[in-house]
This record gives structure tokens, C-alpha cells and sequence, in this order.
């Protein structure tokens, strides 16, 4: 790109200090809860409200793309992923760290535990939209301060993909 200095021009520039992030996502404090209409790509912004973390590829261009994508956090949280498939199992599927799953009612387990940087994570690459059975199903992203149990505090972000 070239720049013309033809007139007076001005530029700012934010600056973090020490690997502290410019701008970060405060720890939750009440419950918040944030339904959105399903995106390509992750949306990952200062405001909780306008992120939209969970993204699920071109599922009508017949590709599901799992992905988590949030800015860092002003503190170390924990992150639960579940899936909600009704067409496989009436139960929320939970994603654990090593991405394999178990059912909600054998009990609530972290997807990343004390985390608070960047988070940018593709879950199972590619996967073909005709391997999963047609119906409607749920993605939920909740994160808490870390070693929040009673879960009083949260984020909760929600979406959905339509397999025809």
C-alpha cells in the first residue's frame, strides 16, 4: 500500500504492556447468555455480547468446520463445550480435553481448564455434513472464572447447524 502524504495524516496505535493484551474479555459476573444465528468462522470480540465463538464452517456447502475462537480474558478461566444432537442421544454430548466426549449426566468436565489467552481451536478438521444423520443440532460454549463449581458467574454462548 502506498501513502500519499499530501495533507496532514494521523495514526494511533494500542500498545499492551509486559504480554498483557490491549484488550481483553472481563471474567463473567452474573449470567450471560448469548444465542447466535450460526457463523463460517469464529467472531472474536471485546465485548462478550457481540463474540460469536463458536463457528461451524460451510455446513450448506456440505463441510462441517468446527471451531472456538475468543479474544484473551482479563483472568484464568475454564471453558465446557457440549453438543446437543437429539437425533443421536436426548443427553448434551460434553467435548473433553483430548476432544473425545461423554454424556452431561456422568457430570460436567472442562474443555480447557485455567485458560485466559488468545483461543483459536479447530475441533476434528473437515468432517462431511452426509456422515451425520438430518436434524438440528446445538453448540454451547460456557466459560466461568477458573475453579468456579457453583457456576454462578458465566458466559453461555449458543448457536446451532441444520444437517438437511
Amino acid at each position: 500500500m502506498l501513502l500519499t502524504m499530501d495533507s496532514d495524516k494521523s495514526v494511533t496505535a494500542d500498545f499492551g504492556a509486559l504480554g498483557i493484551p490491549v484488550f481483553a474479555l472481563p471474567l463473567p459476573s452474573g449470567s450471560n447468555i448469548y444465542p447466535y444465528f450460526p457463523v463460517e468462522a469464529p467472531v472474536k470480540n471485546p465485548g462478550a455480547g457481540l463474540c460469536k465463538p463458536f463457528a461451524v464452517g460451510d455446513v450448506l456447502g456440505g463441510v462441517l468446520s468446527l471451531q472456538v475462537g475468543l479474544p484473551p480474558f482479563s483472568g484464568a478461566v475454564d471453558l465446557y463445550l457440549g453438543i446437543y444432537a437429539p437425533v443421536i442421544n436426548p443427553d448434551v454430548f460434553i467435548v473433553k480435553p483430548n476432544l473425545g466426549f461423554q454424556l452431561l449426566s456422568s457430570g460436567l468436565v472442562p474443555w480447557i481448564s485455567s485458560g485466559w489467552g488468545d483461543i483459536d481451536e479447530s475441533l476434528y478438521g473437515d468432517i462431511p455434513v452426509s456422515t451425520w444423520p438430518s436434524g438440528a443440532y446445538e453448540l454451547y460454549l460456557l466459560v466461568t472464572a477458573a475453579g468456579d463449581l457453583d457456576l454462578d458467574d458465566y458466559y453461555f454462548w449458543m448457536t446451532y447447524f441444520v444437517v438437511p
